[in-house]
C-alpha cells in the first residue's frame, strides 16, 4: 500500500500536491524517551542521523540485533529530535 505525503505552499490549508512515498514505516518506543529509544525495522539499517529542533544533525549512537535499532539518547539535552533513518520515513521522538 502506497504512503503518501502531503505538500502546503504558502499560509494556504488547501492540498496543493500529493506524492506517493515508496519509503519503510518504523515502529518506535517509547516515546518520549530517556535513556534510549528502539525502532523495530523492515530492513536493516545503514545510516541514522538525529537533527535538533534548530536544525543541527549529527550521527546517531546505535546499536542493531534482530532488525531492531536501539538509539542512545541519555546525552541529548531535553527536546524535540528528528531521526532520518536511510530508507524510512523520518521519525519524531521527545527527549524528556
Amino acid at each position: 500500500m502506497p504512503n503518501y505525503q502531503l505538500w502546503k505552499i504558502g499560509e494556504t490549508s488547501t492540498p496543493t500536491a500529493i506524492r506517493a512515498s515508496n519509503r519503510l514505516a518504523a515502529k518506535y518506543y517509547p516515546n518520549p524517551c530517556n535513556d534510549y529509544i528502539s525502532i523495530e525495522l523492515q530492513e536493516p539499517a545503514s545510516n541514522i542521523k538525529i537533527i535538533t529542533a534548530c536544525g543541527n544533525v549529527f550521527e546517531a549512537d546505535w546499536t542493531n540485533e534482530n532488525n531492531t535499532v536501539r538509539i542512545k539518547t541519555k546525552d541529548l539535552s531535553s527536546g524535540m529530535y528528528k531521526i532520518l533513518i536511510e530508507g524510512y520515513n523520518s521519525l519524531n521522538i521527545i527527549k524528556e
